[in-house]
């Protein structure tokens, strides 16, 4: 039940944002040996960025990346794998996250997929 709800959330939220159907892709961000990975998709004004680790470790503190093209803004978490309800721990972004000089710092669960809006 919990994989079928995971399934459901993500095709819904793909559905939803036609940035996750546009052809605009970005890859923002690339660690080999931490095994994360970030990019942005956009399409019109509605911009997200996927922030992605298959990482056995939790960076409970903040992960950061850096990239010019994330600018200045504010982000707001609008998907993440490691929910309760996909039978995650629960770990997630609750407030909204700013990015400054194109630097991006979220807490980022082990093995997961996080989607943020900009606002």
């Amino acid at each position: 039940a919990q994989l079928f709800r995971f399934y459901a959330d993500l095709i819904r939220l793909r559905l939803a944002r036609p940035s996750l159907r546009s052809g605009n892709l970005d890859v923002v961000y690339v660690h080999d040996a931490n095994r994360v990975l970030a990019f942005r998709r956009w399409d019109g004004a509605e911009e997200l960025l996927v922030f992605s680790s298959l990482s056995n470790t939790t960076f409970a503190a903040g992960y950061s990346i850096e990239n010019s093209r994330l600018g200045d803004g504010q982000w707001r978490e609008i998907f993440n794998s490691d929910r309760l309800e996909y039978g995650g721990d629960g770990f997630v972004n609750a407030e909204t996250i700013a990015s400054g000089g194109g630097v991006f710092t979220a807490r980022l669960p082990a093995n997961s997929v996080l989607v943020f809006q900009r606002q």
